[in-house]
């Protein structure tokens, strides 16, 4: 168990699997419902949705933990650049209404530190689940297939209370690494924490019927699932354990989403 949770702790493991944990369900469900796979589109999507990862946590060390230094303004530039170039790519191969939801992405990644920094309140919490969980694979599935039915957004459901967790706790954690004197997330807050957890899990079994493997994956996802996620009740005391949770955070919602599309799909 200790190996796995500092497997997952791996700055660069949670840097590659964050991003996918965002569009993974789409587009695997939407090339499941599609006749032909764009697999530049994939790409482009999985480009841009890396950067945006790469440009918030650039930020938040500028903005939220104070460190200029480690904030270069030449690498600020060419993340920037990557990200732009990729998502103007990415219009040009598809409709307004997929832009305009790539654009509002694009636009809420930066809100959250310009003009104001509201990073570390409850918007940051609710702007970032809802485009993470939500548009960003709606817009997976749409990239893929080209009509998203109703069906699919009810599906979506699961993704965004884990995404809500996380945020959660991730906010909570950026705050107490500026400030030691916050407490651990304890009592009610915990309480709540697990009831999210226990969410995210049951709404992934509901969603999942019915089945074609006669529960057996549905059952293998809630025992993976809880697997992954009790670590993220335990509190932590310290600098380093605040940064190693984070990075387990930002993995496991890779892990939940690849667990819960299986699921989904058989």
């Amino acid at each position: 168990m200790r190996t796995i949770i500092k497997r997952f702790q791996h700055p660069t493991l949670q840097i590659f699997l964050t991003p996918l944990a965002t569009i993974f369900f789409g587009i695997v469900v939407g090339a499941r419902d599609a006749t032909i796979i764009h697999w530049g589109n994939v790409g482009l999507l999985y480009l841009i949705a890396f950067a945006a990862h790469i440009l918030n946590h650039f930020l938040t060390i500028k903005y939220n933990r104070m460190n200029r230094e480690a904030a270069n303004a030449g690498f600020w530039i060419i993340i920037e650049a990557i990200l732009l170039g990729a998502s103007i790519f990415f219009m040009l191969r598809h409709g307004w209404a997929l832009n305009i939801l790539l654009v509002l992405y694009l636009l809420s990644t930066h809100l959250l530190y310009f003009p104001h920094n509201i990073s570390l309140t409850g918007y940051r919490i609710f702007l970032s689940s809802f485009f993470q969980g939500f548009i960003l694979n709606v817009i997976a599935y749409s990239s893929i297939s080209t009509m998203i039915p109703k069906s699919i957004l009810k599906a979506f459901i699961p993704l965004v209370i884990i995404q809500l967790i996380v945020h959660y706790q991730i906010t909570h954690l950026e705050k107490r690494s500026q400030d030691p004197n916050i407490a651990p997330l304890i009592g009610v807050r915990r309480l709540m924490v697990l009831i999210g957890l226990l969410l995210s899990i049951g709404t992934g079994v509901y969603f999942s019927i019915p089945t074609h493997s006669f529960y057996l994956l549905q059952i293998l996802f809630v025992i993976l699932s809880v697997f992954v996620l009790v670590p993220v009740l335990i509190p932590t005391d310290n600098s380093r354990q605040i940064q190693n949770k984070i990075n387990y955070l930002n993995a496991i919602t890779a892990i939940y989403s690849i667990l819960y599309t299986i699921s989904y799909l058989y």
